[in-house]
């Protein structure tokens, strides 16, 4: 099969096909809003603070692990409004007009420091009684990691997930536990 010489050039540009659109024109609705508020593209004229829109993208993020999904001041999603931090941030630091205020760095190796902390924590610590971690959708079962969510008393799962290995669960309250 014959190639056309354009896709052997085309295939090996930006992934930009593969982000999705939602993001970004959700996204482009948080730079409108920004640059109304601010002026557009005013990051690329005035340094950018590294602090300040790290402080900001973490708030947003914050504010939507813990359940709060619109900002109630502009009724934009907190994840889209993070983005938006991010993409002027990027930019900032892109262009040389990002203000460097990050603190002194860690030591190398540090993330994996505590991510090798926190397997050795999952692999040594086992509870008598097997802990649940409590969701907004209900309780994740400790050993199979599906989502039980209980109906007063018949635990009937609202979701019809339950636990995956009925047979041999520990918990006597998974679902599928006989």
């Amino acid at each position: 099969m014959d190639i056309n010489p354009k896709d052997a050039i085309g295939i090996r540009r930006t992934g930009a096909w593969y982000v999705s659109k939602a993001f970004i024109y959700g996204v482009g609705i948080a730079m409108l809003e920004g640059a109304r508020k601010y002026s557009g593209h005013g990051y690329r004229v005035a340094p950018v603070r590294a602090s300040v829109y790290c402080t900001a993208a973490q708030g947003h993020i914050d504010q939507f692990s813990e359940g709060e999904d619109d900002d109630p001041e502009s009724r934009l999603n907190h994840l889209l409004k993070a983005a938006a931090s991010l993409a002027v941030l990027y930019d900032a630091y892109f262009n040389g007009m990002m203000v460097d205020d990050r603190p002194p760095k860690l030591k190398d190796g540090w993330k994996k420091r505590f991510d090798d902390m926190a397997g050795w924590v999952i692999d040594n610590v086992q509870p008598d009684d097997p802990a649940v971690d409590h969701t907004e959708l209900g309780e994740q079962c400790p050993r199979c990691d599906a989502i039980r969510a209980e109906v007063k008393r018949d635990r009937k799962c609202k979701l019809d997930v339950g636990c995956v290995h009925p047979d041999s669960c520990p918990d006597t309250k998974c679902l599928g536990a006989s």
